[in-house]
């Protein structure tokens, strides 16, 4: 839950979710777990409060007169009973499957290789695809934490899922964007090209940052805008 989320040292906003962050979700999942273990000292009770909230926990304690989760688990929510079970069902066949002739189905285009890169500056998944080829929506599905498409600056950093193959692109990109934020685009962007658009009437700045992946702050410094006309 929000709240929960915010406690543990992750951000929830309009434009950034990091409980969908592999990375720092799993940081603070795992910190949450453990001093949940501390207070309880036993597993079945640390994933029922993990699940429905300490308090929820604690009031069944107090109601059934034990720490059995099995003995207890009638005075929590419907969703937490069955919680447990499923949570030892999932983690016994990821872990015993082959016991019994079960073996994993992949999807041919699903898993790949990624790799996960640290990054500090601003930056639009719209540059990221011109660095490093990878189409947008992919980008997107490895890094649903980012909710508007861009990757907020961070002097701490944020972290960057991307194919393993691309990394070293958009690595190369970084480093020649830090060199001058006046280099011309296509020595910044592989995939780079030059267009000379018409706008229609009735269309705004924003329905074509969208369309051609960049940021409105891109197309008002290329065309020389004025801040005023760009709505």
């Amino acid at each position: 839950m929000p709240a929960t989320a915010r406690y543990y040292g992750l951000i929830v906003s309009d434009t950034l979710d990091e409980r969908t962050d592999i990375h720092r979700s799993s940081q603070a999942a795992a910190k949450m777990l453990a001093e949940l273990y501390k207070q309880y000292k036993s597993w079945p009770l640390v994933l029922a409060a993990y699940n429905c909230g300490p308090t929820r926990v604690n009031q069944a304690i107090r109601s059934a007169g034990c720490y059995d989760f099995w003995e207890l688990k009638s005075y929590l929510p419907r969703e937490t009973q069955d919680y447990i079970p499923r949570f030892i069902a999932a983690a016994y066949v990821a872990n015993y499957y082959a016991d019994h002739s079960l073996q994993p189905r992949y999807s041919r285009s699903w898993p790949i290789q990624t790799r996960t890169l640290k990054v500090t500056e601003a930056l639009t998944f719209g540059e990221l695809s011109f660095a490093s080829g990878v189409d947008v929506g992919l980008i997107s599905k490895l890094n649903p934490s980012y909710r508007r498409s861009r990757i907020p600056a961070n002097q701490n950093g944020n972290y960057l899922i991307l194919p393993a193959q691309s990394i070293g692109k958009v690595q190369d990109f970084l480093c020649s964007r830090r060199g001058g934020a006046c280099m011309d685009p296509v020595l910044l962007y592989p995939n780079f090209h030059k267009i000379n658009y018409l706008v229609k009437p009735g269309e705004t700045i924003r329905q074509l940052a969208n369309r051609y992946h960049c940021s409105i702050a891109q197309i008002v410094e290329w065309n020389h805008l004025q801040k005023a006309e760009t709505y």
